[in-house]
């Protein structure tokens, strides 16, 4: 109960200047503790009093409590009794009211005093009232300790303390102070204060405390709270959304508590609002476009399970899948129009896909949509839509994707057709058989069904080609054709049409006898047809035996003839024939006109000519008893005399000049005359003799070259026809397979597999004008010779680069090697020791077509070591390195596979060094299910010739695991290889062995190859691989004894 404080105004009733005071004001003590309070009457000398009285009032009942009368002498006593037993004493004019062992039930009582004065006039003084003081020693707070409390229950909290006057109460959670929910109850003495609360997981570890103030003096007490609640999750990683590319590996989502109490005991995972796993984490193994969704999980503790979390959109960015695109067919003219679509993640928009065209580099085009109006035949193709879009992962590195397809664009048009051959007009000589004109489609879509020629605009065939058997002057004309498809038929252009011109040669109308009067004028008319037309610079008349005579023009013109004018005129009309397609041909036509001038006398000169007349008269060098005569055509009278010249000079007065042997200086340009009375004829139409001759090949001098260079050399050589490339052939000795053709051998990259002899040999055909052709040949030879660096002669074997020797043992080291040109030959001791005298080198063979051979070897009498063999010439150097050690234990063999099947396993495994003594092998395995015990192979004795060696074992268990290692042994001790397991086939399979022997082959080839190197043993293990491997009888194996050690050391110790 609040203490009310009652504030009383001094208010002194004067009476005849009399008045009276009270004190202390208030009346504050301690419980249990004494107070004095005091009332003095203020007055003058003048003035007097008659009574004075403390009044006390207690519980609305006021009594006069205490007093004294004034009448001659003051009486200090008990004038009135007091039922609470105040004490009293007093003087004149001070009064004193004893209150002893103040107690609770004082509390509220008030005292004022009453002084009445001589005259009877009372006065009071003010009302003082007591006011008792208990001190606050501590507060009380239940419940109080700890709390547990589930989130939103409710509690009531009590607070209480003892003071007066009565304490203050707060409260506070966590350090802030809480508004009160209700009034405190007040009493005499007390305070209490009541708090319901709200259980809220933010004050979950926080105190709720109550705290009493008093005066200067104040306690507190408190209450741990201990809030349970559902747990608050949320996913990480926290992306919205994640994106994550499609097929990453191990992807986590984690359910992340952020807030619970008491811990979590269970997680749930939801995709698209469906449960799908429980754990806090939730793995995708690899990620595929159909974990695309909203992801949220929930946790759940004793007291609930949580909301969900706000959902993670987990986004699978994914490449580009193309809708393939049929074939697409267009009339030519329409318009084209194809859409490219495909499957992504982001989806695929217009500004990531270009089209280009695979036949043109400049074509491009942007967007999903590809149009192309009017189309025609150059757009047919194949075009490809290429698509690019960046995938774009949360965490990690962005990644561009492309995806293309192909559409093959088929434009259907009309054929458009040439003639071939393409020439306009078509020039073709007369005669020519099997003329084949075509039609041919320069494009057609689809295939032309249906030719049809034409001539002259009437049809002549329906075939694509169209064949003259022999080309007549009649065929010449106007040639065209077209082509049908199920589109329509060609049109009619330049071209399809083909004009046809047939080309022929001269032919001369005979001409009469002409019989001038001598002094007149004579004009003879030459007349012939050809293709092209005769002109007059087609046209030269000469005269037989009249070497000086020569006219131009169709007509013959002789103003005032005489007697010498009389012989026979010959008009030679020479064309050139142009055909569109091979080479030009001259043609001649002659006609011969006689004419007799009448004349006194009728004599005249001789007409010659050459007989045989070919020119040029190629004859082949030493052809005998070649003969030429000047034949007389006319003559009167009789010749008397001939001359013959060659290049103009005078080599024979006869009429037939005999060559008895051809020579090459023979050849030149030979005429002849005849003379009579009358004179000398003209000179005959020159031939030209040209003396063919067979093949003198240049000798080649021997050239040198260093291997890995390139080599040219050039075959030089007389003759006549000159030889050309296509007539040269380059043979070797010894080799039946080489041939070059070209007068210039080139070897590139040349080896001493080059070195020999190599031949020339140029052929060529003389075709003389009378007579058969001879086929002649020429040849040289040219020995090449390699220049090589010394290298090891495999043809020998030389001693391996690792040997053991007992010890002081003598063994020589043999090297055999081959060069070219002869090297230097050293050993040196890596050790220096001291090596004069042990050497010896022998030249075995200089072979040129190999090089040179040579052995070299030393003598190693228990010297161990390494010693280097050094062979240097111009070419280059060969260093070997032999080491030489005391016999010992082999080295370890080295497992290159265990290959098992159903029943059996092999074994394959390169052998080690054998310390100088023949080795044999054992293999050891066993089957992991120890009490099956160990298996051993018989001895396998080493290979010489093969760095591999294989063995397989059966009657294994199927479904098994096996342990394997190869031992080798030899006199001085065993080495193991490392182990390898194997495990069998479920089930035995019946034609094993079958195809085991069909690899068998190739794995004994292979091994063989293993001294070559590492790629023979991949082909080996790919066949075994492949089949199965080969299986070696081995009817001794046997399972020894189950307590036999696995350990390798142990099991051979002692073999």
């Amino acid at each position: 109960m609040r203490l009310q404080h009652i504030l009383l105004f001094l208010m002194i009733n004067h009476t005849d200047g009399l008045s009276v005071s009270i004190s202390p004001y208030p009346v504050a003590v301690e419980a249990g503790g004494d107070v004095i309070v005091t009332s003095t009457i203020t007055k003058t000398e003048s003035e007097s009093w008659k009574a004075f009285i403390f009044y006390v009032h207690d519980k609305e009942v006021t009594s006069a409590c205490r007093g004294a009368f004034y009448s001659t002498s003051i009486e200090c006593n008990d004038v009135f009794g007091c039922s609470l037993g105040f004490g009293f004493n007093c003087n004149y004019t001070h009064f004193n009211l004893l209150i002893n062992n103040i107690r609770t039930a004082l509390i509220g009582v008030s005292i004022y005093a009453e002084v009445t004065s001589g005259s009877s006039s009372k006065s009071n003084s003010i009302t003082t009232i007591i006011q008792l003081k208990i001190p606050l020693t501590g507060v009380s707070l239940t419940p109080n300790g700890t709390i547990t409390m589930i989130e939103k229950e409710t509690q009531v909290f009590q607070c209480s303390g003892t003071s007066l006057p009565t304490a203050s109460l707060n409260w506070h959670v966590g350090g802030s102070t809480l508004p009160t929910s209700s009034p405190p109850v007040i009493t005499a003495d007390s305070i209490s204060s009541r708090w319901t609360y709200i259980a809220q997981k933010n004050d979950n570890d926080r105190r709720i405390s109550c705290t009493a103030v008093y005066e200067s003096t104040s306690f507190s007490a408190d209450v741990l709270l201990n809030i349970l609640y559902a747990p608050t999750v949320s996913v990480s990683p926290n992306y919205n959304p994640y994106n994550v590319l499609e097929n990453t590996t191990n992807l986590q989502l984690a359910c992340t508590v952020t807030d619970a109490n008491p811990a979590v005991t269970s997680y749930s995972w939801y995709k698209d609002d469906a449960l799908i796993s429980n754990g806090d984490k939730h793995s995708i193994s690899t990620v595929q476009r159909s974990h695309t969704g909203n992801y949220a999980c929930a946790a759940a503790n004793s007291v609930s399970s949580s909301n969900r979390s706000s959902a993670l959109e987990l986004n699978v960015l994914y490449g580009i899948e193309m809708n393939s695109l049929a074939t697409h067919k267009y009339l030519e003219g329409e318009q084209l129009s194809l859409s490219c679509n495909g499957q992504s993640n982001p989806a695929i928009v217009d500004n990531d896909i270009i089209w280009t065209k695979h036949d043109n580099a400049t074509f491009r085009r942007q967007g999903r949509q590809l149009v192309i109006e009017n189309i025609n035949r150059k757009d047919s193709g194949i075009y490809e839509c290429s698509v690019v879009i960046k995938l774009t992962p949360t965490l990690g590195q962005p990644l561009n994707v492309k995806g293309t397809t192909t559409v093959e664009v088929d434009i259907l048009y009309i054929p458009t057709v040439s003639t071939s051959p393409r020439f306009n007009p078509f020039n073709i000589i007369e005669n020519t058989t099997n003329v084949n004109v075509t039609c041919t489609v320069t494009s057609a879509r689809p295939p032309v069904s249906s030719f049809r020629w034409y001539k002259d605009n009437s049809t002549i065939a329906t075939t694509a080609t169209f064949t003259i058997q022999r080309i007549n002057r009649s065929d010449s004309g106007r040639y065209s054709c077209e082509a049908t498809n199920s589109i329509g038929t060609s049109g009619q252009s330049s071209q399809s049409e083909l004009l046809l011109n047939v080309l022929y040669g001269v032919t001369l109308s005979p001409i009469d006898r002409q019989l001038p009067q001598e002094g007149k004028e004579l004009t003879v008319q030459c007349i012939g047809q050809s293709n092209p037309a005769l002109s007059d610079n087609d046209i030269i008349w000469t005269k037989q035996n009249n070497n000086t005579f020569k006219q131009t023009g169709k007509q013959l013109v002789i103003k005032h003839v005489n007697r010498l004018d009389s012989g026979h005129y010959i008009c030679n009309a020479v064309i050139t024939l142009l055909p569109s397609i091979e080479s030009s041909v001259d043609v001649i036509g002659t006609t011969i006109v006689q004419v007799d001038v009448i004349c006194k006398y009728s004599i005249y000169r001789p007409s010659v000519v050459i007989i045989p007349y070919y020119n040029p008269f190629d004859v082949v060098e030493n052809t005998t008893y070649l003969q030429l005569t000047c034949a007389v055509s006319d003559s009167k009278p009789n010749v008397t005399s001939y001359r013959w010249y060659k290049d103009a000079s005078v080599i024979s007065t006869t009429a037939v000049y005999t060559i008895s042997s051809v020579k090459r200086s023979n050849a030149g340009m030979y005429t002849c005359d005849a003379t009579n009375i009358a004179g000398s004829s003209e000179l005959s139409s020159p031939i030209v003799l040209n003396v063919l001759y067979g093949v003198t090949v240049a000798p080649i001098s021997k050239p040198q070259a260093s291997e890995g260079n390139e080599l040219s050399i050039t075959c030089d050589a007389q003759s006549n026809p000159a030889y050309t490339d296509n007539d040269v052939s380059w043979t070797k000795k010894h080799n039946t397979t080489f041939r070059q053709s070209g007068k210039r051998l080139l070897i590139s990259n040349i080896n001493r597999l080059d070195i020999g002899t190599f031949i020339c040999i140029v052929k060529l055909t003389l075709t003389p004008s009378i007579g058969q052709s001879i086929d002649v040949q020429g040849t040289t030879n040219v020995e090449i010779d390699v220049l090589f660096k010394p290298m090891m002669d495999g043809s020998k074997p030389s001693t391996k680069q690792l040997i053991a020797l007992p010890e002081n043992a003598e063994k020589y080291i043999n090297i055999h090697i081959v060069a070219n040109p002869v090297p230097l030959v050293q050993w040196i001791s890596i050790q220096n020791i001291n090596m004069s005298g042990w050497c010896n080198n022998t030249i075995d063979s200089n072979d040129t077509y190999n090089g040179i051979y040579i052995s070299s070897s030393i003598l190693v009498s228990g010297r161990l070591g390494k010693y280097m063999f050094v062979s240097e010439n111009s070419v280059g150097v060969l260093s070997q390195i032999i080491s030489v050690e005391l016999n010992g234990k082999p080295k370890s063999p080295s497992i290159i596979y265990v290959f098992c099947k159903s029943t059996t396993a092999t074994v394959l495994w390169v052998q080690g060094f054998n310390g100088g003594h023949l080795q044999v092998f054992r293999v050891v395995y066993w089957n992991n299910e120890k009490h099956l015990g160990t298996k051993i192979s018989n001895e396998i004795v080493e290979n010489e010739h093969f760095l591999a060696i294989n063995y397989t074992a059966i009657a294994l268990k199927p479904n098994s695991k096996y342990t394997f290692y190869v031992v080798s042994i030899n006199d001085y001790g065993n080495s193991s290889s490392e182990t390898l397991e194997c495990s069998t086939d479920r089930s035995s399979i019946t034609s094993e062995e079958a195809a085991i022997n069909e690899c068998s082959s190739v794995l004994e080839s292979g091994i063989a190859m293993l001294a070559v190197g590492s790629v023979a043993v991949f082909a080996v293990a790919m066949c075994a691989l492949y089949h199965y491997s080969t299986i070696v009888e081995e009817r001794g194996d046997s399972y020894e004894n189950s307590n036999i050690s696995n350990n390798k050391n142990e099991q051979y110790d002692n073999m």
